[in-house]
């Protein structure tokens, strides 16, 4: 009978040792997406899944008292064996019987079927939770004072997020894989990442002459035109559309005026997921990024964000024709107001995005001043060179990688 009985308790200490292995190498997002589904056996498991302290009393209470009691029981029918060699055979049998069969086997198997020996015990371990209730009502709480101030969140954060992304990269095409990452990113990234700066955005001052006016947005190549009362923008009227006007003919002032689209406001510091839904909610696609006091600082429109998503995929170029021009000899004339995360993407480099929206942003981030004459910096792999200066403006750099990116 001691026999039997060391049998019986060796097999509960591989249920136990199985258990909490195939329950911690479950996928917990299939599993809760079949408790989402209406899976009863799945919600169990994210009952245990979601509160770990109670999973682990009842699996480590069990453990213990199995292979404690086993242990005892052994030692007791090996008193009663008088033959000494049958004594040492079995205390060197004994330990490695339950490492094979106790620990080894059952969770090699747990490991390799987890999703369907959970689904299997989790009843059974539910009855033994009601079994040894007042024993696991105080190891909980002994755990959850041990446990007090940790983080148990279980929400996933966005760089968890794209490990899981990367992870599925067998089903998923790279087009694919990049997308999912770019809407991940969108809470990582405010409206000046993305935003035109508001000496690039083309505005259309309604207090110049007439024939000023109308010249102006026939020679405009955006696919929009800001409508401001004067040079300062101290009042914008909206946003004309060029594809709202394209077929009028002897356009005048009451034309522009009655194609007009209204423009939103957002506050600097805004992150693009929330600006997306804004865009959505208020049914605008242009709004100014305004600083804390009102002051207007560049322009961003719907398109922005979802070129941040799928790439560049509009007729717009990432970077102005004529903004970057080869110099022949290994570096690259740039335009001041080139925005640095349309340069990194357009030329594949990797100029600092934190501290600057645009090139000449990002040198006087740096120099701390206007220059008053040409000079050079370097930033990081990057040779900065001022070439001009106007009215207090970087107007033109030359930039050469001294380490070529890979």
């Amino acid at each position: 009978m001691l026999i039997l009985g060391v049998c019986v308790l060796l097999c509960l200490s591989a249920f136990f040792s199985g258990t909490e292995t195939a329950v911690m190498a479950l996928d917990r997002y299939q599993v809760r997406t079949m408790a989402e589904e209406g899976d009863h056996q799945a919600m169990r498991l994210m009952a245990y899944l979601n509160n770990p302290e109670r999973f682990f009393a009842v699996v480590l209470l069990g453990n213990t008292f199995a292979n404690l009691a086993a242990t005892s029981l052994f030692t007791l029918w090996l008193v009663h064996v008088q033959d000494e060699v049958v004594i040492a055979a079995s205390s060197i049998l004994f330990p490695i019987t339950v490492l094979l069969l106790c620990e080894f086997w059952p969770k090699s198997f747990a490991a390799r079927y987890s999703l369907k020996m959970s689904m299997f015990v989790v009843n059974i371990l539910r009855l033994f939770e009601i079994m040894f209730a007042p024993v696991l009502i105080m190891m909980r709480a002994i755990m959850r004072l041990m446990n007090r101030g940790g983080n148990t969140s279980s929400q996933l954060n966005a760089r968890e997020l794209k490990r899981v992304v990367r992870a599925a990269s067998a089903h998923l095409s790279l087009e694919e894989q990049e997308m999912l990452e770019g809407v991940l990113d969108l809470s990582q990234l405010s409206v000046e990442d993305v935003m035109l700066p508001k000496h690039t955005v083309a505005a259309l001052d309604l207090s110049a002459p007439v024939d000023q006016v109308l010249h102006t947005l026939s020679q405009t190549t955006s696919h929009y035109i800001l409508l401001v009362n004067d040079a300062n923008w101290s009042e914008v009227q909206g946003v004309l559309f060029l594809k709202d006007i394209a077929l009028l003919k002897d356009l005048s002032i009451v034309d522009i005026k009655k194609n007009l689209q209204p423009v939103g406001y957002v506050q600097e510091g805004t992150s693009l997921n929330t600006q997306l839904a804004n865009f959505k909610k208020k049914r605008l696609e242009v709004s100014l990024v305004v600083d804390e006091y009102g002051e207007s600082l560049g322009v961003i429109d719907v398109h922005d964000i979802i070129e941040e998503i799928v790439g560049y995929h509009t007729d717009r170029p990432a970077v102005p024709i004529g903004s970057v021009r080869f110099d022949g000899v290994g570096g690259y004339w740039i335009r001041a107001d080139v925005v640095i995360r349309d340069l990194n993407k357009y030329m594949g480099w990797h100029l600092p995005e934190e501290n600057a929206t645009t090139v000449g942003g990002l040198i006087l981030s740096y120099i701390a001043n206007i220059p008053d004459a040409p000079c050079s910096i370097t930033i990081n792999n990057y040779s900065i060179e001022v070439v001009e200066i106007k009215n207090n403006r970087l107007i033109l750099v030359r930039i050469k990688s001294i380490i070529e990116d890979n």
